[in-house]
């Protein structure tokens, strides 16, 4: 029975360790085999029986003590027990590590071999410095010196001697000393290791030493004879059977490493208590009664007496035979809980009575079992092959996760690390400084994107260069990108870009006092239907870019753009839009305004140019005003009911027709319109729609012959006519259509624009238009607006710091003054004319701007011809028709 009780204590449980029944707690007792001065043979018989049940699994550690004398057994113990006990344990750690036979790791006894080499430290008395020695002693056997003796061969066989390597030597030689100091404290966690846990263990009261080193002091050969003897013992203990914890303990990265199936077993023959025996099982009990840690070790001891208040000298414990081992070791589970709360000094031991052997009669109670014991075998969930295999799983899993999670960021932010782009299926939005391409596959697009791109970069050297230069930067939102077959949607905001892109340029190659430019281009997608989306890049841009002053561009009058409007002025930000003319935009917003004229100018215009006209050519006073059904196009509806008020005011016949938007199917679409003013129509035709729209108006027209009426556009269709293949596509009929650019007005300012569009754009591409393209003067003069506000802030006295607040409040100020004012004017000279708010804060929309008349015939613009509405500034040759409206003033 009783080899089966040690067979059941070697193996380890498949999962856990071994927790005996009922007991509440963990842990192995020491099985103390009292026999007769006949019966030695008995651990070396355990011995040989556990090598043949465990040949490769099972750590022995086999002593046989020296037998003392019946004098000195009678005795008490010998103050040379720590010696004994330190002896004991350093033989059976060599035994565990040298094992021939198991084939699983070596055990690795750090804390238990630093004690003992402390305990063999001679220091001497007369040592000044003390600490530092210990410490130098400490670093040579640590490490630090392997580190050192790698680094000398490297050296050695290395053939570098450049200054770089010899620094790197150096620094790893100074990372070296510098990790051990840091170290060798004990008080940081991980880095300080086994030297922490000697200052967190409860024996010698390591508090009173304060630092590792002067813990270690106390322990060299001529000092630890002079702390408590037991607490030396109790902490020899303690730090052996702490290393076996750690070695049986399997860390989330030894997945490699097989889990310890049999625990490691400790034989100590003719245990004494002269010989260091037993006080080597007093010392387990007490540290296994006071630190409550479980520890892998199974002791089975043999001796010619009970251990000490063990067995027949403990009253309340039965010493039962070998037969009875089976119910011996249920009565200790039975107990073990009780005896460890009450500290008893009998907790741990389970002794066993050997019986003398009868002449005659067969043993059979000590007959080991010759098979071998079945292999334990942890739990598959504990095996290594799942230790592996599981973090395998979970890392594939969170590497294919991450790589999804990256694919599909990289996906959503249009194929780049620019968090600020957004990709929704059909097309990218987002913010860019021109390193990203909006329309990849428009080469003419993308040669103004890497413009602006190496102007920021210019302009960014040249801040960095002289930092009291003001900077600032501006955000050119637009629609950049536009459905496949439809480039002219394309062209305008191209154009837009080219004119912000010279503003740009001019910055570049300005005066110091004049603010340096970085443009960002913001893409709301066709139509601005995806502006929703640029709100929260926008609060970021501003959250982190406090150079950002103000938006340009807005090319559309649509729903999505009055609230673009609305979200940028709740972050406070000015705008000024190049193409804009809506009346509603211009009331939506104070921090709003545009650059050019408003619908009611243009239809004043349209309505005073078509009654000269029909006066001169007898046409009769009828108007049919063609706009867009679509309820999201705000600048159709205006233009149309503007251009109704002012043809009634003017005595015509009114008639409005709204047609379908592109992909509406079942109503009016732009197509038919157009063939709508067939069959001898000859009054006027008024278009007030979008110039996407006008190529299948006129193309209907013209494929019924209706180029009997008067047909005049609004100023949409500009894109249009920028367009060359487009505007030559219609060659039957002619037209006319009201621009907001004229190259004749504004002379100094057209020339600072064209001459570096020039050399920017040199290579015209096939849709750049005629000369009287407004969007890149438009964007431009947009952009001018921003920049001239920013200058007038940095030339004040004092320089007010550049910021959205104070470049909109100074956005009111680019204006003529009275004539009794005596100040200088500071309204803006642009190239589509002088931009000029009037000096009041609740002015958006400059004052008098002008309107240009052009005539398109055969597909080609009539140079000669110019309907000019507008003041004589700055060219006095260019004067107002006689039949244009009154002016805004």
């Amino acid at each position: 029975m009783l080899f089966k009780v040690i067979d059941q204590l070697c193996r380890r449980p498949r999962v856990g360790d071994r927790w005996p029944r009922g007991t509440g707690g963990r842990g192995l007792p020491m099985l103390c085999l009292v026999r007769g001065d006949a019966r030695t043979d008995i651990l070396d018989t355990i011995s040989k029986h556990l090598k043949s049940q465990y040949p490769s699994d099972l750590r022995r550690s086999y002593q046989a003590l020296p037998v003392p004398d019946l004098e000195a057994n009678a005795g008490p113990e010998p103050t040379g027990s720590v010696a004994r006990v330190r002896d004991i344990l350093d033989l059976a750690a060599s035994r565990f590590v040298r094992n021939p036979d198991v084939r699983g790791p070596r055990l690795r006894f750090e804390r238990l071999t630093l004690l003992l080499w402390l305990m063999e430290q001679r220091v001497d008395h007369d040592e000044r410095h003390p600490d530092r020695t210990m410490r130098m002693r400490l670093l040579q056997r640590g490490l630090a010196v392997r580190l050192d003796h790698w680094i000398q061969r490297a050296d050695a066989e290395s053939s570098n001697d450049t200054w770089w390597w010899r620094a790197s030597l150096w620094f790893l030689r100074l990372l070296t000393v510098a990790a051990f100091q840091v170290a060798v404290t004990g008080r940081v966690p991980v880095l300080s290791g086994r030297y922490r846990w000697f200052l967190r263990q409860p024996y010698l009261a390591p508090g009173l030493s304060g630092t590792f080193v002067r813990f270690a002091s106390r322990l060299t050969e001529d000092e630890w004879k002079n702390e408590d003897q037991d607490s030396v013992r109790l902490l020899l203990i303690h730090a052996f059977l702490e290393d076996l914890r750690r070695a049986y303990r399997l860390r989330f990265w030894q997945v490699w490493r097989r889990r310890e199936t049999v625990y490691p077993v400790l034989l100590v023959d003719n245990a004494d208590a002269a010989n260091g025996g037993f006080s080597l099982l007093e010392s387990i009990n007490t540290v296994r009664n006071q630190t409550g840690l479980f520890d892998p070790l199974l002791v089975i001891a043999t001796a010619a007496t009970a251990p000490p208040d063990a067995g027949s000298n403990d009253t309340a414990r039965r010493l039962y035979d070998a037969a009875e081992a089976g119910d011996a070791y249920e009565r200790w589970c039975d107990e073990l809980l009780r005896d460890q709360r009450r500290r008893r000094e009998t907790a741990w031991f389970l002794p066993i009575q050997i019986s003398a052997v009868v002449a005659g009669q067969p043993d059979n109670n000590w007959s080991p079992i010759n098979t071998f014991a079945k292999r334990v075998r942890p739990a598959w969930w504990l095996s290594r092959w799942i230790r592996i295999g599981v973090p395998a799983v979970v890392v594939a899993l969170a590497a294919g996760t991450a790589l999804w999670w990256q694919d599909a960021q990289w996906d959503r932010h249009c194929g780049s690390r620019n968090r600020d782009l957004i990709w929704t299926g059909s097309e990218c939005v987002g913010i860019s400084d021109g390193s990203f391409s909006f329309l990849p596959s428009d080469d003419a697009f993308r040669k103004v994107e890497v413009v602006i791109a190496d102007q920021n970069r210019q302009a960014e050297e040249q801040h960095r260069s002289n930092p009291a230069r003001p900077f600032i930067t501006i955000v050119v939102l637009e629609g950049f990108t536009a459905p496949a077959g439809e480039a002219s949607v394309s062209a305008g905001p191209r154009k837009s870009i080219e004119g912000v892109a010279v503003a740009q340029a001019r910055q570049l190659s300005g005066p110091a006092s004049t603010p340096l430019v970085k443009v960002l281009l913001a893409n709301a997608g066709k139509q601005l239907d995806q502006g929703y989306r640029l709100v929260q890049p926008l609060r970021a841009l501003l959250r982190r870019d406090p150079t950002v002053v103000g938006v340009v561009g807005l090319d559309q009058s649509r729903l999505t753009v009055l609230t673009l409007i609305h979200e940028l002025s709740r972050m406070g930000v000015p705008m000024v839009s190049s193409t804009l003319s809506a009346d509603t935009l211009a009331q939506s917003s104070p921090l709003y305004f545009q650059v050019a004229p408003s619908n009611r100018r243009e239809a004043q215009v349209a309505a005073a140019f078509a009654d000269r006209l029909v006066r001169e050519e007898n046409r009769p006073r009828t108007v049919r005003i063609y706009y867009s059904g679509d309820e999201d196009d705000i600048y159709s509806s205006n233009l149309q009911q503007d251009a109704r008020e002012e043809f009634e005011a003017l005595g015509f016949t009114v008639q409005s027709v709204a047609f379908a938007p592109p992909g509406i199917t079942g109503q009016l679409s732009a197509g038919a319109a157009g063939r709508d003013i067939c069959g001898g129509y000859r009054g006027v035709t008024f278009f007030a729609a979008r110039g996407a729209d006008f190529e299948e108006f006129i193309s209907g027209a013209e494929g019924c012959g209706g180029k009997d009426s008067l047909l005049i556009g609004d100023d949409d269709i500009a894109n249009h006519v920028a367009d060359d293949a487009m505007r030559t596509r219609t060659r039957a009929i002619p037209y006319y259509y009201l621009s907001f650019a004229n190259d004749a007005i504004g002379v100094g300012a057209a020339q600072d624009y064209y001459e570096p569009w020039n050399k920017l754009f040199a290579s015209r591409p096939p849709d750049s238009g005629p000369p009287s393209d407004p969007y890149g003067p438009l964007a431009y003069d947009a952009t001018q607006v921003l920049i001239t506000a920013a200058t007038y802030l940095h030339d004040s006295q004092p320089p007010i710091p550049l910021s959205t607040g104070a470049v909109w409040r100074e956005i009111t100020a680019i204006h003529t003054p009275q004539q009794d004012d005596g100040q200088p004017s500071k309204a803006l000279e642009g190239v589509t004319g002088t931009i000029d708010y009037g000096g009041d804060i609740a002015r958006n929309v400059p004052l008098n701007k002008p309107i240009t008349v052009v005539h398109v015939m055969d597909g080609e613009v009539v140079p000669d011809f110019r309907g000019y509405c507008g003041p004589p500034e700055p060219d006095p040759e260019q004067r107002s028709e006689d039949w244009c409206p009154q002016t805004d003033d």
